[in-house]
């Protein structure tokens, strides 16, 4: 099956689309691997051998709306850690554009996306009652 090859570094191409950000190729992937797999099947879409998983690469990626649509479909992903340990909460508080000064969520605030900004952060203190 195609979806299910390799690159080079062992990346899928639904992998590859997180990790890059390309949120619409995403989309499509991630439906059409959700129609063909299950369970065990789907994990291996969903995590890598080294323990990093499509949750990690989206939020390396600075895509946080992706990363939200992940972690709302796969809520197990939240508390997997990486090969470093990391969950990715603690890679999004390790993000210092996130939460520095000039930072994405002051431009999305200054941009009137105070909703988005809201349900963001309720997600997130899902994701940290979770993790506690």
């Amino acid at each position: 099956m195609l979806l299910s090859m390799t690159n080079g570094h062992g990346h899928t191409a639904l992998f590859t689309a997180a990790s890059s950000g390309k949120t619409k190729i995403f989309k499509l992937l991630h439906r059409e691997v959700c129609k063909t797999a299950q369970g065990a099947d789907l994990k291996t879409f969903l995590e890598r051998d080294t323990k990093s998983t499509i949750l990690h690469k989206a939020v390396l990626s600075r895509n946080y709306r992706l990363a939200h649509e992940i972690a709302v479909k796969h809520p197990h992903l939240i508390t997997e850690d990486d090969g470093d340990e990391m969950t990715p909460l603690q890679l999004l508080s390790c993000s210092l554009p996130v939460f520095g000064r000039k930072s994405y969520l002051m431009r999305m605030i200054y941009k009137g996306m105070h909703n988005y900004i809201l349900h963001f952060f309720e997600s997130i203190s899902v994701l940290f009652i979770l993790l506690v």
